[in-house]
């Protein structure tokens, strides 16, 4: 009667354990690919809507929109941030993104090293929203988005 070698048999295991370790660490390693920062600071913006943040609001939009806000809100050129900040009173729970399970993402062939536009629910429909980069931190050029057709969106 033949009897199996034993270091055959552990060498067997061994080696399939380590075939196994190695897939799981492959699968481990190729996890999501990194969110997009544009990405992400547009969902910084949308929280700070919902959660009523003015500062937030005003923070993360672009100088231009900034711009254009304070201008909306009929306050003279150069009106100091903080009365733009306090004039917008955000309030928690106002929001006008809509939830259609469409989640923000970076529009295909819109990467560029400033300016990018991110695809995300807006104004009760799908938009276009250029970011741009500021001193090192991606802003929301809300006045440059535009409503994705419906036949796109």
């Amino acid at each position: 009667m033949h009897h199996p070698d034993p270091a055959g048999i552990i060498g067997a295991v061994l080696s399939r354990l380590t075939v196994l370790l190695l897939g799981l660490v492959a699968c481990v390693a190729c996890g999501p690919p990194p969110r997009d920062p544009a990405v992400e600071a547009y969902e910084r913006f949308a929280a700070a809507l919902r959660e009523g943040r003015s500062d937030d609001v005003h923070a993360l939009l672009s100088p231009a929109s900034q711009r254009t806000l304070a201008t909306r809100m009929q306050l003279e050129p150069g009106t100091p941030a903080e009365t733009v900040r306090a004039r917008l009173a955000v309030r928690p729970g106002w929001t006008f993104e809509v939830h259609r399970g469409l989640r923000p993402r970076l529009e295909a062939g819109e990467q560029a090293a400033a300016r990018r536009v991110v695809r995300a629910p807006l104004a009760g429909g799908v938009w276009r929203v250029p970011m741009v980069q500021v001193d090192g931190e991606w802003r929301v050029d809300l006045f440059g988005a535009q409503p994705v057709p419906d036949a796109e969106g």
